[in-house]
């Protein structure tokens, strides 16, 4: 599993698509873009902090 550094605001679409062997990926505060796909098949965490995204049954959901 891997942790995206904290300033990363965008995540380009399948970015992770091949990535076979990756099977968890933890999400901090000031991730404000996700295109689609790309954390297919992975399980999400995410920072409690970040206003924009938070995780259910490992999946990357908007918050409302």
């Amino acid at each position: 599993s891997i942790t995206l550094p904290e300033n990363l605001v965008f995540v380009g679409a399948y970015a992770f698509a091949n990535c076979n062997n990756l099977r968890g990926i933890t999400i901090g505060d000031g991730l404000k873009y996700v295109m689609a796909g790309a954390f297919d098949k992975l399980n999400v965490t995410v920072s409690e902090n970040n206003p924009y995204f938070k995780a259910e049954n490992g999946s990357l959901v908007p918050k409302k």
